[in-house]
């Protein structure tokens, strides 16, 4: 349920309190027709303020959803890119170095921008469960670095063919970019929730 569902609800309510007992003490009321100028002004004044601040307050919110519908929305274009990344890198046999670059490229751009607005608007959410940049740049390494610690000269292989540089990864450098790639998604879905809670 809404906040603006709960309000409304407890407007009705309150509403039908009211009514009930005017009806119920109806031949006990007695009306007294002097009114004064002050309070008059007072309730339109009273009025318009709790117009106003209610407006505020729900284009306030609006504005903040927006925002975050948003930046959720980026976050998973970005889950996306690292799905192509482990997909290029995972299941095929020769790797077309070109097509895994583009793609760390463009996650790297757009996570820079993401990160950014996070950062700006929400600074608290940001915490190590979350932050995918360290997993980020060791699966860039792990993709197209031959020289990356820990792993044995040739778990990747580069060549060329027609002009377009192809690689071959090892089985052991394939598992650790499934599984490094999977620990980006499940911090960047972390991020999502929070940001989503936020």
């Amino acid at each position: 349920m809404t906040k603006k569902q709960v309000y409304n609800t407890l407007i009705l309510f309150l509403f039908g309190c009211f009514v009930g007992s005017v009806i119920r003490y109806w031949h006990q009321l007695t009306f007294d027709f002097q009114i004064r100028v002050f309070d008059v002004f007072a309730l339109i004044v009273t009025v318009f303020l709790a117009w106003w601040v209610t407006e505020k307050l729900e284009k306030d919110s609006a504005v903040e959803r927006c925002e975050k519908d948003i930046l959720i929305e980026k976050l998973k274009v970005m889950e996306g890119i690292i799905e192509s990344i482990e997909q290029k890198s995972t299941q095929t046999e020769l790797v077309q170095l070109s097509d895994v670059n583009a793609l760390i490229g463009k996650f790297d751009i757009l996570s820079n921008r993401v990160a950014m607005s996070i950062e700006n608007r929400y600074p608290s959410i940001i915490n190590k469960d979350v932050d995918y940049r360290e997993e980020f740049e060791f699966l860039d390494n792990m993709c197209t670095n031959d020289q990356t610690e820990g792993f044995e000269p040739g778990s990747i292989v580069m060549d060329e063919h027609d002009g377009i540089s192809t690689c071959i990864y090892s089985q052991e450098r394939r598992d650790t970019i499934d599984e490094t790639a999977s620990g980006i998604l499940d911090k960047i879905f972390n991020l999502q929730l929070l940001l989503n809670r936020a």
